[in-house]
């Protein structure tokens, strides 16, 4: 079976050669390998024709001028040959045996859309994070962020341009929103429970970090789009599972408060017009959550603006 390894590219010269590495040692007998520049303003291009010419004679060199790896994504997935997708960030890497394992775990069943599975992160000190935590549950998993990622996830090309692909207009929460234009897609997913994918940070270069105000806002209007479908193709569904959806969306209204706190506002007026029960999830007690659902998120604020007020006399 034919895999396609799509590597975005932008600004990553100092690294793509350990991720082509990786790529290469693969003992998957047969690879097609797809880099795309993304409108590089270091040599990341003119170092992929080298390694090209020199060391990977079948690797297959693009360029997309619109920035932004969904576009880059995109354009690698449509020029793809192999009817599963290895989406591969420059910087990160793959164990040897990624996506061989992962190649065996395909059943006959036409509805799986994709394989999670999950990663460690390698910080810039050289330290690791396991993420493990994965869910069988298609329909909740990637909305509390138990469904694998771009790279570690192994993707079925069929499924995903039956969506129409990577949404080109999100600038952050892309693979989330993917998955769910999956799932209300009807697609599955299959679980792997090895982990052979190292996501390593890297302080420039990537996407920016910065504006976590407006990361946030996205994080939770990717989800709030997200329920309005479920709830109308899939009632039952929505019905079973609001609980765990509106408490997780109050955890993330939290930490948007620290950043723009009319935002946090407006979509805590939102939710508190839902029917939900407050749970005691995500590191928020029932008895927090009590006070900020039926108290207010301007009464919690100010709850614990002084109440750092007085923890610092």
């Amino acid at each position: 079976m034919l895999i396609s390894v799509v590597i975005p590219c932008y600004n990553v010269e100092k690294y793509i050669q350990e991720c082509l590495i990786s790529v290469y040692n693969q003992t998957h007998p047969s690879l097609e390998v797809i880099c795309i520049d993304n409108n590089s303003t270091d040599s990341t291009f003119e170092y992929l024709e080298y390694l090209r010419n020199t060391y990977y004679p079948s690797l297959i060199v693009l360029s997309e001028s619109r920035a932004g790896a969904p576009f880059a994504r995109n354009k690698g997935m449509y020029n793809a040959k192999g009817d599963w997708i290895q989406f591969l960030d420059a910087d990160d890497i793959i164990e040897k045996n990624k996506i061989s394992h992962q190649c065996s775990l395909i059943p006959m069943n036409e509805n799986i859309g994709y394989i999670v599975s999950g990663c460690k992160y390698k910080d810039i000190d050289g330290n690791f994070i396991i993420n493990s935590f994965l869910s069988n549950d298609k329909f909740t998993s990637a909305f509390i962020r138990q469904s694998g990622n771009t790279c570690s996830n192994l993707w079925n090309k069929k499924h995903l341009l039956a969506i129409g692909g990577w949404n080109v207009e999100l600038k952050s929460s892309q693979e989330t929103d993917l998955m769910f234009r999956l799932t209300l897609n009807g697609s599955s997913y299959l679980v792997d429970n090895e982990i052979n994918t190292v996501i390593r940070a890297r302080e420039e270069g990537q996407i920016s970090q910065s504006e976590p105000g407006l990361r946030w806002s996205r994080f939770i209007d990717v989800r709030l789009c997200y329920l309005k479908c479920l709830k109308s193709k899939y009632p039952n569904v929505y019905n079973t599972n609001r609980d765990i959806f509106y408490n997780y969306l109050l955890w993330a209204i939290l930490i948007l408060l620290k950043y723009d706190k009319s935002a946090a506002l407006k979509y805590f007026t939102y939710i508190k017009k839902e029917n939900w029960r407050v749970l005691n999830l995500y590191g928020i007690s029932k008895k927090k959550g009590y006070f900020i659902r039926f108290l207010g998120l301007n009464a919690y604020n100010e709850f614990m603006r002084i109440k750092n007020i007085y923890t610092k006399l």
